[in-house]
């Protein structure tokens, strides 16, 4: 049954979509949107197929983009060098079916006029017109993967698992193919330092965030996670303000900060103890929900058991987060007066304990959380 809903939940309905909905009749930019015939369908044909630019004006989509920057970029994925982004859309190198997969993700964030009350239906849309799009190019004109159609099934994976129960299948499924993308292009590795510092570090990031959306969709009975940590080689992300200086990665690794095992006394950025945390949460879920009978558990007091090491590793982390949050907020301005979302987030995403604590005063945070 599982496995019907699942394919079931994959499968493209395109020709179910009201792809009319999609003309504007409150904007002058209305001619710029095609009129999609719903009897037919976009997709039915093997002509002209719409694109993110027929769709929506090019203000109103970058205008998108600059709000999932704002509220959904490293909050706690983080899947783009942000500069090197407004650099390839541009110079239009940033595939169709990453842009609509961004669209997906972010239109819920956007005040912009031109969605009114239709968030929702388009979101859906956009969604699958990027599904669709990397079915027909990597799987049926065999194109060759990249990064960024791991990138884009990443979206599309968050968007199922946001935009309801009966998508979950569907995003279980999607994570999966992300995962053995990723590892077919090997980003579970270090690279050569024959790339750029920004592009190795994005693509630290990518395949932490593909581990870190395994780990939490994981945390379910009989969802066993599709990475093992034994397979990752790759140093964890660096701090933010170091990828923005294009500054490259100290190094650190999982074991590392865990085991304390190199690097003593120097703080491996948040960024690290997003993953380390995302780490231990993993453990504990599938210690909790997935059945272990082949297994023979310890007593919690047992100084070997899981218990006894889960505990070892919370403490062994604990030293990071000496300083009140409140204080550390005090290093996340670029201005010293607006708390800077990239730098905040990792932050408080690191931290499995806040004590309680406000932003100091007469500061604002740069981004905020909406339904």
């Amino acid at each position: 049954m599982a496995t019907t809903n699942s394919l079931e939940g994959s499968r493209i309905d395109v020709q179910s979509q009201d792809y009319g909905t999609l003309r504007s009749t409150h904007h002058s930019s209305a001619e710029r949107v095609m009129d999609l015939d719903f009897a037919g369908g976009p997709f039915r044909s093997q002509g002209h197929e719409p694109k993110l630019e027929d769709l929506v004006p090019d203000h109103v989509a970058r205008a998108v983009f600059r709000d999932y920057f704002r509220c959904a970029h490293d909050q706690p994925y983080s899947l783009f060098h942000e500069k090197t982004f407004w650099r390839q859309l541009d110079q239009k190198e940033l595939p169709e079916h990453l842009l609509l997969a961004i669209m997906s993700h972010a239109v819920r964030f956007s005040t912009a006029d031109f969605f009114e009350s239709r968030k929702t239906s388009l979101s859906s849309l956009f969604a699958n017109m990027a599904w669709k799009s990397i079915v027909v190019l990597y799987f049926q004109e065999r194109a060759e993967a990249d990064i960024t159609i791991v990138k884009t099934i990443m979206l599309l994976s968050i968007y199922d698992f946001t935009a309801g129960h009966d998508r979950h299948g569907s995003a279980w499924v999607k994570i999966g193919l992300a995962v053995r993308i990723s590892q077919d292009l090997r980003l579970m590795l270090d690279h050569p330092t024959s790339i750029g510092v920004a592009e190795r570090e994005e693509r630290r990031r990518v395949f932490w965030s593909v581990y870190m959306l395994d780990r939490l969709a994981s945390c379910a009975r009989a969802r066993p996670p599709a990475v093992l940590e034994a397979s990752c080689h790759l140093s964890l992300p660096c701090d933010e303000h170091l990828w923005r200086m294009h500054c490259d990665s100290k190094g650190h690794k999982l074991d590392d900060i865990v085991n304390q095992n190199a690097h003593t006394g120097e703080h491996p950025g948040y960024p690290a103890l997003v993953i380390a945390l995302t780490s231990i949460v993993g453990r504990c879920a599938q210690f909790m929900m997935q059945d272990d009978n082949d297994r023979k558990q310890k007593p919690p007091w047992d100084q070997s058991s899981d218990y006894a090491a889960t505990c070892s590793d919370l403490l062994s982390l604990e030293r990071y987060f000496e300083q009140p949050i409140c204080e550390a907020l005090l290093n996340c301005s670029m201005d010293g007066i607006e708390i800077d979302a990239g730098l905040a987030s990792p932050l408080v995403f690191a931290r499995p304990w806040t004590p309680a604590a406000s932003t100091p005063e007469g500061w604002s945070m740069s981004f905020e959380m909406q339904d």
